[in-house]
Order: C-alpha cells, then sequence, then structure tokens
C-alpha cells in the first residue's frame, strides 16, 4: 500500500513537494527536478507551492517557500523558525481524506450503506463508489475488498489494516492517550506478572491498540473469515504461552462477561508474537530466550536458517556483539519470522524514527546486499515466502535489523598520525582530515604511539613507522602543500568493506 492512497491528488502533490524540500535541506531543491518528480507543469507547481506554504503556516506562522535564481540555478527553499515534520502534516491530511473516513468507518462499524456515506461525507452516491473502487485498487494486494457496504478477506487481515491504519494516523502522544482510556489495560500489567517479561511504553500502546480492535471487530467482524489453519492450532496446543494467553484472555471475558472464541486467542497470540514489544533494560534475558524457546517450528527453522547464513557469511561476527544486543537481535528476528508466517502484508504508511540509523552509503550497500543473500538463503524451499512480496518485505527489514545491530557494535576507525615531529603541522593536517571525512564513517583521529596499533597510519615520507602496527598505511610526500583526499578515502573504503564496523565482514 502507497504512502498517497488515502489522501487526495492535490493534496499528495503537497506532500510530496514537502518531502523533497525537507529531503534537500538547506541546499534547496532544484525547479527543474521539481517538476520532473511531481510530474506537473509550472503553473500547477506555482500552485502547489502556495497551497503548502498556507499548510505549514498553520504549524508556523512565518513558514514560506522562498526561490532564488542565483548560483546553481533556480532552487526552492523551505524556511521555518519552528521544526516541519512531514509525519505532521500528513497525519491531518489523512484523517481529512475521504478514502480514510470511508475505511476506517468500515473498519469500526463493520458495515455501513452507500446512502450513509452520502450524507456523512457529504458526497454523490457516484463519489462514493469513485471513492471506494479506488480503495479497492489499493487493498487489492492483501486479498481484501470493499463489498455491499463490508470489508471481505481475511478477518487478521483486516485487523492489520486497522491497526496500521490507527498507528499511522495518531502521534505518540495522541497514542498514549488512546491506550490510556483502554479500560483492560490493567490486564496487561497481570499478563507481564505471568511471563515475567516488561512491555516497552511504545509496546503496551500497540497492545492496547490491539485489544481494543479485537474487542470492536469481535462483534462487528464476519465470522466466516475467521479460521485457524489446522496444522498452525494442533501445534499451539501443547504451547505454554497460547495456554497462557488463553486464560489471561478468558479472565479479561469473565470480567467483562464476553463470550469469546478460539479466534480471538490466536488473535491476541499472534500479535504478540510478531510485533516488538518487549522492553529489554527491564527484562531478565533469561526469560526472552525462554519466550524464543517457544517459537512455532517452522519460524525456529527461520530463525536458524538466518543465524547460520550470517555466520557463514560474517565469521566471528558474534565476538564484537554482547549477549545483550545478540539475544535483541533473536528477538527481533522471532518476531519478523512470525510475521510473515501470519499476516500477509506491510501497512505501514510511515518510516519510524528507529529506522532513520545513521550509516553512510557505503555501509548501506553493503548491508543491503547481505540482506538480499541472507532472504535469497532463508526464502529458499519456504512456501511461506514464495511471493516475491514476501521475499522484498523480508529484506526490508533484514536491512533494518543489520543496521540496527551495526550501530550497536559499530567500532570507529583509528587514524593515526606521524608527522617528523612537526606538531603545528600534524594538528593542521588532523583538523582538515576531520572536516574531509565527516559524514563517511565514524573516524577517530590522533597522534600515532607505540604499542597502540591504527586501522590506518598516515606519515611523512622522512618518518619511519615500523615501530607502530597498523593495518593501512598512507605516505604524505610533501606535508607543506597537499595530499590525495581521494585516496585517503579509498582506503578508508576498504577498511569499511573489511570490518564495515560489525566484525570483520557484518
Amino acid at each position: 500500500m502507497d504512502l498517497y492512497d488515502f489522501i487526495e491528488s492535490n493534496e499528495a502533490r503537497d506532500v510530496k513537494l514537502l518531502q523533497l524540500l525537507l529531503t534537500a535541506g538547506t541546499h534547496g531543491c532544484s525547479y527543474s527536478r521539481l517538476l520532473e518528480s511531481l510530474q506537473v507543469t509550472p503553473s500547477t507547481l506555482a500552485a502547489t507551492v502556495a497551497s503548502l506554504q498556507q499548510r505549514l503556516q498553520a504549524f508556523d506562522e512565518a513558514a514560506q517557500i522562498r526561490q532564488c535564481n542565483e548560483g546553481k540555478g533556480r532552487r526552492l527553499f523551505l524556511e521555518t523558525q519552528k521544526p516541519v515534520l512531514f509525519d505532521d502534516l500528513y497525519r491531518k491530511l489523512l484523517r481529512q481524506s475521504k478514502e480514510y473516513q470511508i475505511l476506517a468507518t468500515l473498519l469500526e462499524k463493520g458495515k455501513c450503506r452507500v446512502d450513509e456515506f452520502v450524507a456523512q461525507l457529504y458526497m454523490s452516491k457516484a463519489a462514493v463508489f469513485r471513492k471506494i473502487k479506488q480503495l479497492n485498487l489499493g487493498l487489492k494486494s492483501h486479498a481484501i475488498k470493499i463489498k455491499n457496504g463490508t470489508l471481505t478477506g481475511s478477518e487478521v487481515e483486516i485487523r492489520y489494516l486497522y491497526y496500521q491504519l490507527v498507528l499511522n494516523s495518531y502521534d505518540s502522544e495522541e497514542l498514549a492517550a488512546l491506550a490510556a482510556t483502554f479500560s483492560a489495560r490493567r490486564y496487561i500489567k497481570r499478563f507481564e506478572a505471568r511471563s515475567k517479561v516488561k512491555f516497552s511504553p511504545h509496546g503496551e500502546i500497540k497492545l492496547c491498540v490491539w485489544l481494543d480492535i479485537a474487542l470492536k471487530r469481535h462483534f462487528t467482524g464476519d465470522k466466516k473469515f475467521t479460521g485457524i489453519p489446522e496444522e498452525t492450532l494442533h501445534q499451539l496446543e501443547v504451547n505454554p504461552l497460547y495456554h497462557m494467553i488463553r486464560n489471561w484472555l478468558f479472565e479479561i471475558a469473565k470480567q467483562y462477561a464476553l463470550a469469546l472464541d478460539e479466534f480471538e486467542v490466536y488473535n491476541i497470540y499472534i500479535f504478540v508474537c510478531s510485533m516488538d514489544i518487549i522492553d529489554f533494560s527491564a527484562t531478565d534475558p533469561r526469560h526472552v530466550e525462554k519466550y524464543l524457546a517457544l517459537a512455532l517450528p517452522t519460524v525456529q527453522q527461520r530463525n536458524q536458517y538466518f543465524m547460520a547464513a550470517l555466520r557463514q557469511i560474517c565469521a566471528g561476527f558474534e565476538t564484537q556483539c554482547s549477549d545483550a544486543s545478540r539475544i535483541r537481535m533473536q528477538y527481533t528476528l522471532n518476531q519478523l519470522h512470525h510475521r510473515i508466517q501470519f499476516f500477509q502484508g506491510d501497512f505501514r504508511l510511515l518510516a519510524q524514527p528507529s529506522d532513520r540509523v545513521s550509516i553512510n552509503d557505503q555501509q548501506l550497500q553493503h548491508l543491503e546486499t547481505l540482506a538480499s543473500e541472507l532472504t535469497a538463503i532463508v526464502a529458499k524451499d519456504d512456501p511461506c515466502c514464495a511471493a516475491p512480496a514476501k521475499r522484498l518485505f523480508l529484506t526490508q527489514h533484514y536491512v533494518r535489523l543489520l543496521m540496527v545491530t551495526h550501530v550497536q557494535i559499530a567500532k570507529p576507525i583509528r587514524i593515526g598520525l606521524l608527522l617528523n615531529d612537526d606538531w603545528l603541522a600534524t594538528s593542521a593536517v588532523m583538523a582538515r582530515l576531520k572536516l574531509a571525512l565527516a559524514g563517511m564513517c565514524s573516524v577517530v583521529l590522533e597522534i600515532a604511539e607505540a604499542p597502540a596499533t591504527y586501522d590506518l597510519l598516515i606519515t611523512s615520507f622522512k618518518m619511519s613507522s615500523a615501530a607502530i602496527a597498523a593495518k593501512y598505511h598512507y605516505q604524505i610526500n610533501e606535508i607543506e602543500t597537499t595530499y590525495d583526499i581521494d585516496q585517503i578515502k579509498s582506503l578508508l573504503v576498504s577498511i569499511i568493506r573489511e570490518q564495515a564496523a560489525i566484525s570483520s565482514q557484518f
């Protein structure tokens, strides 16, 4: 499902323009690129600029989109006094859109006649049918369809769509406020006590949202589409976690006089096993490992394939990975592999902050290649991963997992300078290198001394480097003039490729 499927075409242009301007930052975005990216005429671009500026002034009265014709040609810049977040504008437009309101109504009420939409949205019948047709195009890939005033398809996928739509419609503070009003929230504490795991604040909010959706859909969903695969149900009959969830859920049902069926137990189980909700800072790692041991056999097999392949491709990466990082990685991997087992699609519309990891392009390319190799190994002969969309889903999440692990165990590249006892020249070179290499990778520059070992040692031609250990050497022949920064960067690339800040290859 695309980011712009739920908002009007003119509003989508505003959002795309904001994305381009925010990405360009202080450098601005060229006029020609804006025309090409938005696929609009100059007059439409001018109207879009005016529309976006008006929208932004609702967040910041001083916001303006300025044009400049100097230097690199005609460019547009976004200038604000307050930080402008893309998510804020998108959420506002999302909740205002007709498609969103139609879908949200169907998800909550279960059924709604066209005449009701006409009255609710102040639209003609023909316009409502057009909106429903557009929505069905976006939902097709997830085997969900709006038909006869209701949503048809797997109840699991419908609830998952509902869940993702809620998470993307509200910011973290609004979600926390919604969760705080959930009457069964106190029962989550009982679940934590029994399972001996602590949910993170965001994880608790996620679980509250899912429980609230389960309660609403229990009364409005179509029970014809709530079947549980027999093989899975047979495996769950002897699963302690599944039985604990059943007992916990039936306690809640008894308190509220609800008649729950086995599907509702299954519905909570697959969510707990598929989403990252544990607070590792407040949970004993031993209890996390006990939880991991309860994974379904098919999921355990995927986990084992991944870890075995990673060890083979990146020999020794675990030596740099702490026990806490290893368990965290295995937990994330376990949740991901359950997720592709139980859910068909990824309805996430907005990137989460955890995805925005500080990593340079060279390292990202390396991790993307590694993720593709791991996907090919894990997905081989796995019917659950046969569809190209599932493999792409795996690869994208493997990249995120590898990036997080990369940052957790990354080590900066250590560069030593030994320049003919000329401290003034050494300081000048160090300052220039620090500026030139900024953003390429994490670098520590220091005056080289024995017995330290460096990834890269930079020396002058008069100074012997034999007494100081280093993996790579670069010699400056004329310290007073210039040195080849491109060659130094090339050496750093070689170091990155070797260690990639994740063991020797990871």
